[in-house]
């Protein structure tokens, strides 16, 4: 690794590069940092998988601190936790004293709590170029939440966020769904997986009604039920930007269709709806396709999979043709 950053330094062409999975560990990334500090060209590196720590993070942070040119940073899978998180966040906090580019940070499938997401957050209030911030399958819980609350509040530049499978919980969402309320650049939100149940989701159906920029909102996996899908659909039928919901993989039944139905029916600005895995049976379907039939927004549907049977595919099937795009 030490050859392969002896020729960073020096290259003066080469603008992305992939070491996923190369076993690179702290050391590598420390050589792989010295090479960093003096290049002028890369603009993406992914280093995922490869067993980094708080070591290699903090070495890589420093080189982030003096670069000008990398744009993306994937982290994914290391073994980095609150410490190189702390790193991480120093070196983000002063991207407008040494000019730094990056916008996209990647660091999915890491060990990072909520003292790490707590670092994260306040560098990010300062920070000026991130757009992504990629934290899911981490260990952030509650009070992370209410960091990032502070973070969607004061931001000015953050356009994605993704907190997938961690253990924010209704509590949690409470925090964010707050936030929302204010944020003027989020456009996407990721919640997969956090155990948010009703309550929670009546936090962020709230917060629909009164934001303007989301435009995806992921909320595959949960424990959302019939009752926070009421709770979507009447925010839903208010909101005028999301363009792209999951809610795939909940507790959602037949019942809960006649909400989605108006949805369908109603919002003029939905173009992608995920609700597979959960137990529409062929009522349910009879009820979506009534509405489908009437849409001409809607682009995509995921079903997959349900218990529709053949004769809720029929029901989907003479809606189909009926349905045109405009």
């Amino acid at each position: 690794m030490q050859y392969l950053a002896n020729a960073l330094t020096y290259n003066t062409t080469l603008t992305a590069l992939d070491l996923c999975n190369c076993n690179i560990k702290d050391l590598g990334a420390k050589h792989l940092a010295s090479g960093l500090l003096n290049n002028k060209t890369l603009s993406r590196l992914k280093l995922g998988y490869n067993y980094i720590g708080d070591e290699g993070a903090k070495h890589l942070a420093t080189a982030l601190t003096s670069n000008t040119t990398l744009i993306i940073l994937t982290l994914e899978r290391n073994l980095i936790s609150d410490q190189g998180a702390q790193s991480l966040a120093k070196a983000l906090s002063k991207n407008k004293l040494h000019k730094q580019t990056l916008t996209q940070l990647k660091l999915y499938g890491n060990k990072i709590g909520d003292q790490g997401t707590k670092h994260l957050s306040n560098a990010l209030i300062y920070n000026t170029t991130l757009t992504t911030l990629d934290l899911g399958n981490n260990m952030i819980g509650v009070n992370g939440s209410l960091d990032l609350k502070n973070v969607l509040t004061k931001n000015t530049t953050l356009e994605v966020l993704d907190l997938r499978t961690n253990t924010i919980g209704n509590e949690g969402v409470q925090h964010i769904s707050s936030a929302l309320t204010m944020n003027k650049t989020l456009t996407t939100l990721k919640l997969n997986g956090n155990s948010i149940g009703d309550d929670g989701v009546r936090c962020l159906a709230h917060a629909l009604t009164e934001n303007v920029t989301l435009t995806t909102l992921e909320l595959h996996g949960n424990i959302i039920g019939n009752r926070g899908i009421e709770y979507l659909a009447n925010a839903l039928n208010k909101n005028k930007t999301l363009t792209a919901l999951d809610i795939g993989r909940n507790r959602i039944g037949d019942d809960a269709m006649v909400h989605i139905a108006s949805v369908i029916t109603n919002n003029k600005t939905l173009q992608i709806l995920k609700r597979h895995g959960n137990s529409i049976e062929y009522k349910g379907a009879q009820l979506l396709a009534e509405d489908l039939a009437k849409n001409t927004i809607l682009t995509t549907l995921d079903l997959f999979p349900n218990e529709i049977g053949d004769k809720g595919a029929q029901y989907l099937a003479k809606a189909l043709t009926n349905n045109t795009v405009e």
